[in-house]
């Protein structure tokens, strides 16, 4: 029992109260530090009044003295819309340093021997730039803007020399969209079971549904590698994803996810001829690219592989073709940029777009270790590949190469496959990770304005390995090398499969280059 001289006195009593109020106010200017925004420090205070540690008049007291410390700092300039209750700015540069090593035999009408090689080697000196910021307003609305260097579909690179000038270095919007999110349980209930003498409740939470919606020129919501979806693409349009938790058996969830995405907006009008005979249309149309997929992830909580998980998700990818007023950054058969403003030559459309109807199957498993005691951590690793075909080969081979459709003549140049590992993460300070790479990509089986723009210089009808390795300087700083090795698939087109016209032999468009090899050396920094 304790005696009445161990209770506190008065003077005590205050001195525990005061060291209460130094806290509260020691606790709410790290907030404020913490925040750009200024937090609001009041669920905290009201706490302390219902605790009886502060009075009401303390508590006001503390408000005002954290809005005068507030408001001599740098944050406390810095004034943004009501409506946004959360800023979150980002951003980095990433120098590089890129050797590229082009064999192109040459054509078949030309004068030389046509198993000569055409060797073009560059060295690049590239630099990239990238400003966003994601506005949050509710729990379930925000939006996002992300300006960026470089002006292609697949990249955001510029160029260093021309003795320092500025070209190349203009700034492009590279994301722009609007975020809704929202979550809710289906099925979920309660019941009441015997336990012992008593009873107790039961919870169970049912099937938790996720639906993400973006709209605008954002990033790709499915699952598909960028091996044949470059990460640096952010298709213009609307995505939706549903996800499906706790769907019966633990670890199991389901995802469902559909877009469409404008490709070409062509702007011509009415039709210029039309007659009994002749229907010639100046308008062919707008084209686009839809995706649906469905993905099944199950992650095990038990045994050997606790940790791991497994994601399969089957795709269906189809294009349309459309027609360009103007396509100066856009891929055509002949593997260069067309001139801008130059009008299609037919209205059907411009050769290598469209008559793309691909089904493809994604899939990956992840999962942490040491490796057998090699390291002396668990190291994130993963193993993922995809299988796809171009259901429409065959047609996108005749209309790419100006041939004429033969039964089993164009067969096999329809399909793209990757298989790959990594090991390691690049997070923070002293990380590091690696990745090997298998990639094959027949000539028909995919948009070239959709794959990696280094692997192949950007082309198809090539198979070959992509190296990579990268580590952390620092939490922010990260240096990275990367190899490209790529050859043909079809190395010769007087044999066999794709004998098309002399304006489709080697050396005429990108589905026809020799081997390649690009090295990349990069320099990344985060802000």
């Amino acid at each position: 029992m304790r005696h009445l001289k161990d209770r506190p006195n008065k003077k005590e009593k205050n001195n525990v109260k005061n060291m209460f109020k130094s806290l509260a106010l020691a606790l709410g200017v790290a907030t404020l530090g913490v925040s750009a925004m200024a937090q609001d420090s009041g669920p905290l205070l009201d706490a302390l009044v219902k605790k009886g540690v502060l009075s009401d008049k303390e508590a006001e007291d503390i408000r005002v003295n954290l809005v005068k410390e507030y408001n001599t700092t740098s944050a406390g300039k810095l004034t943004i819309s009501s409506f946004v209750k959360n800023l979150q700015l980002f951003g980095d540069v990433r120098l590089r340093y890129q050797y590229q090593d082009v064999q192109t035999p040459r054509s078949a009408s030309s004068t030389n021997n046509n198993n000569q090689i055409v060797d073009t080697v560059n060295d690049r000196y590239r630099y990239r730039l990238r400003l966003g910021a994601t506005y949050t307003y509710d729990s379930h609305w925000s939006s996002t803007v992300r300006l960026e260097t470089g002006s292609t579909n697949d990249s955001a690179n510029s160029d260093f020399g021309r003795y320092w000038d500025k070209a190349g270095s203009e700034i492009y919007v590279g994301q722009l969209f609007l975020t809704y999110k929202t979550k809710f349980s289906l099925f979920d209930s309660t019941s009441t079971v015997a336990d012992g003498k008593s009873f107790k409740t039961i919870s169970d939470p049912g099937v938790t549904v996720g639906s993400t919606t973006l709209i605008g020129r954002a990033p790709k919501q499915f699952l598909l590698g960028g091996a044949f979806f470059s990460t640096d693409a952010n298709p213009e349009g609307v995505a939706t994803e549903f996800t499906f938790d706790n769907v019966g058996v633990d670890g199991l969830s389901f995802a469902a996810r559909g877009a469409g995405y404008l490709t070409s907006n062509e702007s011509a009008t009415a039709p210029t001829t039309n007659s009994s005979t002749v229907f010639n249309s100046g308008d062919g149309g707008d084209g686009g690219l839809f995706v649906a997929q469905f993905e099944g992830k199950y992650a095990f909580s038990t045994g050997v592989l606790k940790g791991a998980n497994v994601r399969i998700a089957p795709l269906y990818l189809q294009e349309s073709g459309g027609t360009f007023t103007s396509t100066a950054d856009l891929k055509l058969a002949d593997g260069v940029s067309s001139t801008a403003g130059t009008a299609p030559a037919a209205a059907k459309g411009n050769t290598s777009l469209g008559l793309l109807s691909v089904i493809a199957l994604p899939g990956e498993f992840n999962w942490k270790s040491d490796v057998f005691g090699l390291f002396p951590k668990a190291l994130p690793q993963q193993v993922f590949g995809t299988y796809g075909a171009n259901l429409n080969g065959n047609a996108r081979l005749t209309d790419i190469y100006g041939v004429a459709q033969q039964s089993g003549r164009l067969h096999g140049n329809n399909t793209f496959w990757n298989a790959g590992y990594s090991i390691g993460q690049n997070k923070v300070k002293g990380d590091w990770s690696l990745l090997g790479e298998y990639r094959w990509i027949e000539a028909a089986s995919i948009d070239t304005n959709f794959i990696d723009s280094n692997f192949a210089n950007g082309g198809a009808n090539a198979q070959g390995v992509v190296v990579s390795a990268g580590y952390n300087l620092t939490d922010a700083v990260q240096v990275q090398g990367t190899w490209y090795h790529s050859n043909p698939i079809n190395a010769d087109r007087s044999a066999g499969g794709i004998a098309g016209p002399t304006t489709a032999a080697y050396g005429a468009n990108e589905f026809n280059q020799g081997q390649v090899d690009i090295v990349q050396g990069d320099l990344i920094w985060k802000f």
